[in-house]
């Protein structure tokens, strides 16, 4: 018994050539009696949008590493 996205649509393929196909993951899982698998933590914690790095141009490399010190 397998649950997984094929062409934007979830499919519980119950044994081969046996499948049923959903909109929706959670709806996949509650038709095959199989609880939904748990979010990873990393996933709760990644903001919407990441700050990007502040960056500086410099015009030779000895003007950058004096910036540095």
């Amino acid at each position: 018994m397998d649950i997984f996205e094929r062409n934007g649509k979830w499919v519980w393929q119950k044994r081969p050539g046996v499948q049923r196909s959903f909109d929706t993951k959670k709806e996949a899982h509650d038709a095959a009696g199989i609880p939904m698998p748990a979010e990873p933590d990393w996933k709760l914690h990644i903001p919407e949008e990441l700050p990007l790095p502040e960056v500086r141009e410099y015009d030779s490399m000895e003007e950058a590493i004096a910036e540095e010190d």
